[in-house]
């Protein structure tokens, strides 16, 4: 468990460090990942799954990656509240599946991301486990 939470933020921290590197304007969908990255450090999964449903889909590459490791931390993580109810199991499960896809979806994108690639482990394992 502490492994995961460990990658999370290190892929937390590298989505601000690419934030702060972007223009000095945001455009609306980078306000709306701001504001989901905001209720991903709240722990508030549901309303950051939310607001990433916002986010255009014609969105910069860099924007667009920053959005699928967030998918996917956020994914993992949701799946990880649900398993605490007995009766959310499946629920966990499909989340954990979206976070797998959430992660290749990267890699196609960056072949050598290694903290992606190791979430993406990790989120493999858990499946397995569930």
């Amino acid at each position: 468990m502490r492994k995961i939470i460990v990658i999370s933020f290190h892929l937390i921290f590298l989505s601000f460090s690419l934030m702060a590197s972007g223009s000095m304007e945001l455009d609306n969908d980078q306000i709306k990942f701001n504001e989901a990255l905001e209720s991903y450090k709240q722990n508030d999964f549901k309303k950051t799954e939310e607001i990433l449903s916002e986010i255009n889909d014609n969105i910069s590459a860099d924007l667009e990656r920053k959005t699928l490791i967030l998918n996917g931390n956020n994914a993992f993580q949701l799946s990880e509240n649900l398993l605490t109810n007995p009766d959310e199991t499946e629920n966990a499960l499909k989340n954990i599946e979206k976070s797998i896809g959430y992660y290749k979806r990267i890699l196609q994108m960056e072949k050598e991301n290694t903290s992606v690639s190791s979430n993406l482990e990790l989120a493999m394992l858990k499946r397995e486990e569930i």
